[in-house]
This record gives structure tokens, C-alpha cells and sequence, in this order.
């Protein structure tokens, strides 16, 4: 296996994207795509450049690509990616849900406030 096989793996299991859904893309097989996670076959720098763009990063970073990263989140299609940042698009789904955490976070705190003040009064 090379990095780069390595890394496209890493990347693309990180996003949670199956093989199947970069098979559709490249318009080739899922077995395609696992032969190229395996370093098994060698890949167009065209379906490199597909790839990276399917999964928000530039194409060096299958080559650059550690463990060690840092995630940016973003509600946007840019990719300012260089080095170790990686792009997350959140939907409007998950958004919500973050919100309403955020405030169930804030009316707990509250909560916490008015007791402390009970028990100390």
C-alpha cells in the first residue's frame, strides 16, 4: 500500500463516505476503488483531482495526510484546506440540533444559578 492509497482511505472513512459513493463518481466499480485504497491499481490524476474535490481537500493532501489534524467546520463549498485542515460542510439538520443543544445547555446553567442561590440563602 503507498500513503497516498493509505491517505484517500483515511480521508474518505474520516468523511464518512463509502466506496460505493466515490465509485459513482469516478463511474467505475466499488472494487476499483478498493483496489485503489489498497494500492492495488494506479489512478488517473483526473479521478485524483475528482476525489479531492468530493471530499473537500486539495490533492496534496493525500499525500501530506496524518493522524495529527485539525477539523474546520464550515457552512460553505470553499476549501481552504493546506496542511492538516480538512472541511466539513454541517446541512441545515445538524445545525439545528447544535443550536438546540447550545440552548438546553444555557437553560441547565441557569438551573444551576437558581439552586446554588436556594441553597445559600
Amino acid at each position: 500500500m503507498t500513503k497516498t492509497s493509505t491517505n484517500i482511505r483515511k480521508i474518505r472513512q474520516m468523511k464518512g463516505i463509502k466506496q460505493q459513493e466515490i465509485a459513482g463518481l469516478l463511474n467505475k466499480s466499488q472494487q476499483f476503488v478498493s483496489k485503489i485504497e489498497n494500492g492495488k491499481t494506479k489512478i488517473k490524476s483526473e479521478d485524483i483531482e475528482k476525489m479531492a474535490k468530493h471530499l473537500g481537500v486539495n490533492k496534496e493532501e493525500f499525500e501530506t495526510f496524518d493522524d495529527k489534524m485539525v477539523f474546520n467546520f464550515t457552512n460553505n463549498d470553499k476549501v481552504e484546506s493546506s496542511g492538516y485542515i480538512i472541511n466539513y460542510k454541517l446541512d441545515s439538520e445538524i445545525k439545528e440540533e447544535i443550536n438546540l443543544l447550545r440552548d438546553q445547555n444555557l437553560l441547565l446553567r441557569e438551573q444551576i444559578e437558581l439552586q446554588k442561590e436556594t441553597f445559600t440563602l
